[in-house]
């Protein structure tokens, strides 16, 4: 689940200054920011670190700050994540971006991602995505698309992710809500090798969420990751995680 006001999930390695400044000129040239910036920060345990259908290691324990505020022209949002997992794996991943409403319907957004890994002797590059995205509700149902370009300097990785998303949220009542979230990606190129093409892989997520108090929720949830590529196994994990907003 990579998601939300998001404290993003992974990491010490990488080059938050950069995304900062990024965030900054953004913010200057879309306009005036208005006072209120929301702040919070997440805690959070998962068996398996499935990033984007592909598993990478066990045991993931994972820290976010995340960081929202307007513009006059739009609102933006900066998220950190630090995470570590079996194999003494480190990741540290950091992310900016921009989003308006177009009218009542649509929201887009645009961004920067980079992601950073040391440790364990992982083969994978250091990551740096612009990305592009679209969101919408309709009938209760949250529906989003977003495409990652590979910008980094390197012909291991992918060019292109592409993912959609579906999600529906319900008040169970007593300080307690649930979600249902399905998401599809799609690698261009295999994302372990670069022996396959166009790998897809799709997930299910059932996620309850209890509110503590004003400040403090408290999330668990249980995932499936299914594809019909070798490339990509079919995975059943879950996790927890206690959010605090500053």
């Amino acid at each position: 689940m990579d998601k939300r006001i998001l404290p993003l999930k992974g990491f010490p390695v990488a080059r938050p200054t950069c995304m900062l400044s990024i965030a900054g000129l953004s913010t200057t040239l879309l306009g005036s920011a208005n006072a209120d910036i929301e702040s919070s920060a997440s805690v959070g345990y998962h068996s398996d670190y499935i990033y984007r259908g592909v598993n990478l290691g066990e045991d993931l324990v994972d820290f976010s700050l995340g960081f929202a505020g307007n513009t006059d022209l739009a609102d933006w949002n900066i998220g950190l994540w630090s995470g570590s997992w079996a194999g003494n794996v480190d990741e540290f991943r950091a992310e900016a971006s921009v989003s308006r409403c177009v009218n009542d319907a649509l929201t887009v957004s645009a961004g920067l991602a980079n992601r950073s890994h040391e440790g364990g002797g992982l083969l994978v590059a250091d990551q740096l995505e612009p990305f592009l995205g679209a969101s919408t509700n309709l009938g209760g149902i949250a529906l989003s698309a977003s495409i990652y370009f590979n910008g980094s300097d390197d012909s291991y990785t992918h060019d292109f992710y592409y993912e959609v998303g579906a999600s529906y949220s319900v008040d169970l009542g007593g300080s307690l809500s649930g979600s249902l979230i399905a998401n599809a990606g799609v690698w261009d190129t295999e994302p372990l090798g670069r022996v396959a093409a166009d790998v897809m892989f799709y997930s299910v997520t059932d996620a309850l969420e209890y509110a503590a108090s004003d400040a403090i929720t408290l999330s668990a949830y249980l995932s499936h990751s299914v594809s019909d590529d070798w490339v990509l196994e079919d995975e059943t994990f879950g996790g927890a995680s206690d959010s605090v907003s500053l």
